[in-house]
């Protein structure tokens, strides 16, 4: 059934009531009722024995998206009330229901004279629609009570008649121009809307129209009688759109973009060219260099505002690998072109050395006990070093090593020994390796210069190719992030016996991870891959992770 039909006895009461507060007391009825007579029998219903009253009146205020205390308001001015409880009171919550056919307020006062012999007890009516009417009475009390002086009273009456008339006329609101019915609908919408300054403006304009006095106008409103007459002076001046209009916001915002304009001048110079001993800026000397140029006063706020509006944040520098190599892009250029049109019978190789690592205990980043903080001793006895240099295979993934006693070309060249022995059936082996003096020396050049004429005299070794990288990038040498976790799954928190562990650790966990590309195959690097995001054109020398 419609809820309006349903309960059409209780809505009508309202049917004198201005649309304004109509619309809101029948929601707040209707409400209610949901709430009183489907919402709670069902929530007790399916809870049972867990169902608890504030928890499902909680639940029900977040479904509607009415303040819990609100809706406890509601609830008791209609149980005390009913539904001329839920009428809008504006001024005061604890008013009286609109329906109350008694706006008059008694007042018992009670005097004495200065003898103690003689009072007078007189009930005092105030009319609060037009509150001025009691001088009346006042002014009777004051001539009847002997307690006052006789000249008193004749003064009290005197002033009454010169000014009550004038007060009386000036307290009754009337608006410049009449309220046209498009104008009433969207003054009827603004006092039924959630914005205060809204509803006051709204409500003000139609209390005038019904010639309402100034005082019930700036009670309901909470406002000053300057502040209502400047809202009727606007309404004559600019109609309702002086609703909307927050009073000197396009100057406030005139003054807050000069105010931006000149704080990022400022912050577009060095500290020291305002005076201040500083290379970067703080809030702190950035109010000091405006305040000291400007001669004028930024709140912190003001500024804090005026710099997140402008995109700013605060960040760290960034540590950067930068290349001093001037063939820097020819050799990049060179390796992704390699890298990328590799043939099936080729091979490409990263290479790098590691060590030495002495044998000794290592910390690192562990789980611990609350209170509990992992120690290493700083004087160690140390039981060896381990050294090794790897090769990392691009398309397989596949790692192969060896442990050296020191970095040297003779290292280098047992490795190539082991990749050509490894990798026979292959045409052609690529090597890139960084700028290290052990792999540009000439003892590594002739050996390969060596090992391809006897590979093509021969044909039993593949051909050696090596692809240098530039100097400093780091990034491009796969083999090196391979390490790196390495390093952290074997060596971080170890603290290995012998240099026979050490190395027996390092070869298992090469060994495991072998295992795991065999079984789940996927190409070293990652980005390195990609031709469209790794573009050597858009790789300045520098701006990269360090590894």
């Amino acid at each position: 059934m419609d809820p309006v039909i349903k309960y059409y006895t209780e809505l009508a009461r309202l049917k004198d009531i201005p649309e304004y507060n109509r619309v809101r007391a029948e929601k707040r009825f209707l409400l209610i009722k949901e709430y009183e007579e489907r919402y709670l029998p069902e929530e007790a219903k399916r809870l049972g024995d867990s169902f608890r009253l504030k928890k499902a009146t909680i639940k029900f205020c977040k479904e509607y998206g009415v303040s819990l205390r609100t809706f406890y308001h509601w609830l008791h001015d209609y149980g005390n009330h009913g539904i001329d409880g839920l009428i809008p009171k504006y001024g005061s919550r604890r008013k009286q229901p609109a329906s109350s056919s008694n706006p008059q307020k008694r007042t018992r006062i009670s005097t004495r004279s200065p003898s103690g012999r003689k009072s007078v007890k007189v009930v005092l009516e105030i009319d609060v629609r037009n509150p001025l009417s009691c001088l009346k009475q006042v002014n009777a009390i004051v001539q009847l009570n002997p307690a006052f002086n006789p000249d008193v009273s004749k003064a009290f009456e005197r002033f009454l008649d010169e000014n009550l008339k004038n007060l009386e006329k000036d307290s009754i609101l009337s608006l410049p121009r009449p309220i046209s019915h498009d104008e009433q609908q969207k003054l009827e919408k603004y006092l039924a809307s959630t914005h205060r300054n809204h509803q006051a403006r709204a409500l003000a304009l139609l209390m005038a129209k019904e010639n309402r006095s100034m005082h019930e106008v700036t009670v309901a409103t909470h406002r000053t009688r300057r502040t209502v007459y400047r809202w009727l002076q606007l309404f004559g001046e600019q109609g309702l759109d002086f609703i909307e209009t927050t009073q000197g916001g396009g100057k406030r915002e005139e003054i807050n973009e000069k105010r931006k304009a000149l704080v990022l001048e400022i912050l577009h110079a060095p500290p020291s060219n305002y005076g201040i001993n500083r290379t970067s800026w703080t809030h702190g000397a950035l109010i000091q260099a405006f305040e000291n140029t400007h001669k004028e006063s930024l709140p912190k706020g003001a500024l804090q505002r005026i710099i997140k509006e402008s995109g700013y944040t605060w960040r760290h520098a960034r540590k950067v690998l930068t290349s001093p190599d001037p063939d820097y892009r020819q050799k990049v250029a060179v390796l992704l072109h390699v890298l990328h049109n590799l043939k099936g019978d080729e091979a490409f190789f990263f290479i790098d050395e590691a060590g030495p690592w002495k044998v000794k205990k290592y910390g690192g980043k562990t789980l611990a006990l609350p209170g509990e903080t992992p120690t290493v001793p700083e004087v160690q006895k140390i039981k060896g070093s381990v050294s090794f240099i790897a090769a990392l295979e691009a398309v397989s993934n596949q790692a192969t090593w060896q442990f050296i006693e020191r970095k040297s070309a003779a290292a280098v060249i047992s490795l190539l020994k082991q990749l050509r022995t490894q990798y026979q059936p292959f045409s052609r082996l690529y090597l890139t390796w960084d700028a290290m003096s052990s792999h540009s020396s000439d003892t590594v050049k002739f050996w390969i210069e060596k090992s391809n004429e006897i590979s093509k005299e021969r044909g039993s070794y593949p051909l050696l190719e090596v692809v240098p990288l530039p100097s400093n990038a780091q990034f491009l040498n796969v083999v090196e992030s391979v390490i790196s976790g390495l390093k952290r799954a074997v060596i971080h928190n170890s603290d290995y016996p012998s240099k026979k562990k050490m190395q027996a650790a390092i070869s298992l966990h090469f060994k495991e991870r072998n295992d795991f590309f065999k079984e789940h195959p996927r190409r070293a690097g990652n980005k390195i891959w990609d031709k469209e995001r790794f573009d050597v054109e858009s790789l300045p020398g520098g701006l990269f992770r360090k590894m």
